[in-house]
């Protein structure tokens, strides 16, 4: 007898992917097959994810035969309330998640045992809880801002596969934690027959491992069961090319024009912010003046990528997303004028701020110049930076208000510090722009140059 295991992990809301998977699933998923997700389906860039918190997404996975997905970090960014609602149309299996309560989350199981044919299989879910090295608790700082918190999965699972020994014969393993780290896992429980992996957007098939990129394949993982005995006989990815698909095409219209509907609702605004990623913009000075406003803090200081586009009339929650992608919190922490100044100079290198701008929680396409709130005046050409009308002390410490990105040194390296020095905000910048968006004072003072 023959089961084929079916997975995708990291989607990120790439329907186009999942077009082609739903049309080879309808076609070639057997009723004793499984298809598995490992985590970060969603992505809060996507409209249709915020119009509703991911219950129409969910529907178009769920319309591609899913069994059951584990809950990676981007599902855990919907927060507690709109995570447990989900939960009731998905089949989430998660281990190490609770709430800040250390109390269980309604709807989510920590593992489930199906049955095939007389097989039975033990689905276990893990959440991201280790970084690469297996350093411990890598993810809560974030996670607790939305009533969250992971655990340490491995004695968790372990404690799982004891308390079910009898009632199962294999042992599946949903996992977000990245090849490195769950490959690891699978040394310290020899137990798991297979792990299908995800976060680290690898595509990979090693022995009983399996993880398929994002959003570039889907895997395969076939098994052979003869006489009790299951043996892994193939575990390879498949390149998806038939991307003709009316019932898809037809439900995701339906959910994008249901998600346009309640996202194009017209906010009032003052006037239109125009974007440069690579000069001062009204767009950013808006940005960094709101943080200064919102915040306590000496300044802000923003990297110009943090936009894609210009916001212009009329101004709706569907242009401020589609003008702020990433998902990356306002954050405030103290730093050497030194290390700001590192920064400064490398803001005026046309190659360094070209570059793509790649890190985590980024959606932008190019790294970007620095802006900054209107107490700050930098001269382009003696390179002198003045806060408040005094030079900048490169031995002082300063508060600044910045995201995330710039917290880890993503980009500008020298703005790096540890996330014990860091304290971050509930809201995205894309929600600071929404709450600050009508205020007359402040595009008034986005007008002020910063660069002289």
């Amino acid at each position: 007898m023959k089961i084929n295991i079916y997975h995708t992990n990291d989607i990120h809301s790439n329907y186009d992917f999942l077009k082609k998977v739903h049309k080879f699933l309808t076609a070639n998923k057997g009723e004793n097959d499984f298809y598995f997700d490992s985590g970060d389906f969603s992505d809060l860039k996507d409209l249709i994810v915020q119009a509703d918190k991911g219950f129409s997404a969910m529907d178009l996975l769920n319309s591609a035969y899913l069994d059951y997905m584990a809950i990676g970090n981007n599902e855990i960014d919907l927060g507690y309330d709109d995570l447990c609602k989900l939960a009731a149309k998905a089949h989430f299996v998660s281990c190490n998640i609770t709430d800040n309560d250390k109390k269980a989350l309604p709807g989510i199981k920590p593992y489930v045992i199906l049955e095939k044919q007389g097989i039975r299989f033990l689905v276990i879910g893990a959440s991201p809880y280790y970084n690469r090295e297996m350093a411990s608790n890598n993810f809560n700082a974030f996670f607790c801002l939305y009533g969250l918190q992971v655990w340490p999965s491995i004695e968790i699972i372990k404690n799982i596969i004891v308390s079910s020994r009898g009632k199962y014969d294999y042992c599946i393993l949903l996992a977000h934690n990245g090849s490195v780290c769950e490959e690891n896992i699978m040394k310290m429980i020899p137990e798991i027959d297979l792990c299908l992996g995800g976060h680290s957007h690898e595509l990979l098939n090693n022995d009983s491992y399996s993880q398929s990129g994002q959003g570039n394949s889907l895997g395969l993982v076939s098994l052979d069961i003869e006489d009790g005995i299951i043996k892994i006989i193939e575990n390879c990815q498949l390149d998806l090319t038939d991307d003709e698909d009316k019932i898809f095409d037809d439900l995701y219209k339906e959910k994008l024009l249901y998600a346009n509907n309640i996202l194009e609702a017209p906010l009032k605004s003052v006037n239109d912010l125009f974007f440069n990623p690579l000069d001062e913009c009204l767009l950013l000075n808006f940005v960094c003046d709101a943080l200064y406003k919102h915040f306590d803090g000496d300044f802000a200081i923003m990297h110009n990528g943090i936009a894609n586009k210009s916001l212009t009339r009329p101004v709706s929650r569907k242009t401020i997303i589609e003008a702020f992608p990433s998902k990356l919190n306002p954050t405030m922490y103290s730093i050497s004028g030194e290390k700001i100044y590192e920064a400064i100079i490398s803001s005026f290198d046309e190659k360094h701020i070209k570059k793509d701008g790649k890190g985590a929680g980024f959606r932008g396409y190019i790294l970007g110049t620095l802006s900054y709130s209107h107490n700050v005046s930098v001269d382009s050409k003696t390179r002198e930076v003045f806060i408040n009308g005094e030079l900048l002390d490169k031995n002082r410490e300063y508060r600044i208000i910045t995201d995330d990105y710039l917290q880890r040194g993503s980009g500008y390296p020298s703005l790096k510090v540890h996330d014990d020095l860091a304290t971050w905000d509930i809201w995205f910048i894309r929600d600071l722009v929404e709450y600050y968006i009508a205020d007359e004072d402040l595009y008034n003072s986005a007008q002020i140059r910063r660069k002289k």
